[in-house]
């Protein structure tokens, strides 16, 4: 199925996905395209009225006042697409590479960016086949995104290499030759419209968002189970607090608890659990608004021009002109990545706590540490010892990555987003975040065996899918060989099947 755009507009994040991850193909409207054509022409035509332009008639950065002369714009345009090429490491992922491409098509086409139609129509070709660039994921240090999108550029005149689907690694001349294509030759202007502004950080926050959305998930299903093993007053999940409070995302958060414990015989405690149990739903609710500010700031880039310069057609009896600015700059989804940064620390924080308080025989009503013969036996305490090793690198990854900013271009170029880098962590802490609620999970139904009540028919299946794998607990054991097998069933259609999604509470996710 193709989707045919007619504005710049029509881009929204349902078309984004749609493109991006279900592959759908994207075509033009004749007046869309006629508008851009005109757009790149009227630029040459301002150039060549003598007019002065950043990048196109000079050099980049600290080289902004050395001139590039006409007959050296053919060379310009190729160095253009070659110079910044200089990340390294692991390639992104395939879909936030393919999202890279399609938004810097969505970004050629209100005309700003004064690129030619001819480029539209092969970048969308590409795009269309499936072509998908490689670009590392370490050595983001811009103050604009050019260093990815180099690596994005380069490919469509045979630099560089592709990623398949598969994550394997083609040249990408290679795959112009095999499929009798022919390099795009830049126009005047074209190197810059594909490089500059921004996209690969949007594209990076919308597969982010993607993920934390399935984390949060997986982290409400292991806090209804931790809270059935501690035998928490169900009220602090009630939707009585949720119309007190007025916090966003907090009835979604509640309402799926409350599902999860649906049915259950558990005898609760009738006072305050712990703090770390009642504030869950406030603290996942945080997370799920991080997400939501994802999306809108996301939807707004979408229809943002971001080049730098901005081309600016004569009309009636205006001349053209150029703007020179910072629109390059992506700071506020930054920060808003470093929010979410901060979201993730603190509900793995939380998970640690909770652990924790299952270890507390004055909290549980059961053994000492759930051992069932206290001094024999350690119980599980060492869970807890090992949970909390990974809490510094949490904690260090929580720090705002907006606040790193360099120095180069010999001054030139004096701040930085970061954010490639400060959106890559959000995935680390994402695995250190899952290891922990790994330990928290495996206490949790040690209580829920201990204590040997009716739970609700979810947490049961839960159960029931865990102990398949791993037998309770009984005596002191290793247990690192089985928090990993925990991990592993983590990644399992029949475990994921049997998680909410807390944005539709009474769907599961796929």
């Amino acid at each position: 199925m193709s989707i045919y755009i007619s504005h710049q507009n029509d881009i929204t994040l349902d078309v984004y996905n749609r493109v991006v991850y279900d592959g759908e193909t994207i075509g033009f409207a004749h007046d869309l395209l006629t508008s851009i054509d005109k757009s790149h022409s009227d630029f040459i035509d301002f150039l060549k009225s003598g007019s002065t332009v950043y990048g196109s008639t000079t050099g980049s950065g600290a080289m902004v006042n050395d001139p590039v002369s006409q007959s050296d714009w053919p060379e310009r345009q190729y160095n253009a697409l070659v110079n910044h090429s200089a990340a390294i490491g692991k390639p992104l992922p395939y879909f936030v590479s393919r999202g890279i491409l399609f938004l810097r098509i969505n970004a050629l086409l209100s005309g700003h960016a004064a690129a030619s139609v001819n480029l539209v129509n092969y970048m969308t070709n590409r795009l269309n086949e499936g072509f998908t660039p490689w670009v590392p994921s370490s050595g983001h240090g811009m103050d604009g995104e050019t260093i990815p999108h180099t690596h994005m550029a380069q490919t469509l005149i045979g630099e560089g290499f592709l990623i398949t689907p598969d994550g394997d690694k083609v040249s990408a001349k290679t795959y112009l030759e095999e499929n009798s294509l022919p390099p795009f030759e830049p126009s005047r202007r074209d190197a810059g419209a594909m490089i500059n502004g921004y996209g690969a950080s949007v594209a990076y926050a919308v597969h982010a968002r993607r993920h934390l959305t399935c984390l949060l998930n997986h982290l409400t299903l292991v806090a209804a189970i931790s809270i059935e093993g501690i035998a928490a007053s169900a009220e602090h999940y009630s939707t009585e607090i949720s119309e007190l409070q007025k916090c966003l995302g907090l009835s979604e958060i509640n309402n799926t608890i409350r599902l999860y414990l649906e049915g259950s015989a558990v005898d609760r405690n009738t006072l305050q659990a712990p703090i770390s149990y009642r504030v869950t739903p406030q603290l996942h609710a945080v997370l799920l608004q991080t997400l939501w500010r994802i999306d809108e700031e996301v939807f707004r880039n979408m229809s943002s021009v971001s080049n730098n310069a901005a081309f600016f057609p004569g009309r009636d009896s205006e001349h053209a002109y150029v703007i020179h600015g910072g629109q390059f700059h992506n700071q506020l989804l930054v920060n808003i990545v470093d929010g979410a940064a901060l979201a993730i620390a603190q509900v793995g924080l939380l998970s640690s706590k909770r652990l924790h308080r299952l270890m507390d025989p004055s909290e549980t009503n059961l053994g000492k540490q759930l051992s069932l013969r206290p001094g024999l036996d350690s119980g599980l305490i060492i869970l807890h010892k090992a949970a909390i090793g990974l809490i510094p690198q949490l904690k260090t990854m929580a720090n705002p990555y907006s606040l790193h900013t360099e120095e180069s271009s010999l001054g030139h170029t004096d701040v930085e987003t970061m954010a490639l880098p400060a959106i890559n962590r959000l995935f680390a802490m994402s695995d250190l975040v899952r290891m922990m609620s790994a330990y928290e999970l495996y206490a949790a139904l040690v209580c829920i065996d201990q204590r040997g009540q009716k739970v609700s028919e979810r947490i049961h299946n839960i159960r029931q899918l865990v102990r398949q794998s791993i037998p309770p607990y009984t005596r002191d054991r290793s247990y690192g060989p089985e928090i990993e097998l925990l991990i592993e069933l983590f990644e399992t259609p029949d475990f994921k099947k049997k998680i909410i999604d807390v944005e539709t509470p009474g769907e599961f996710t796929v």
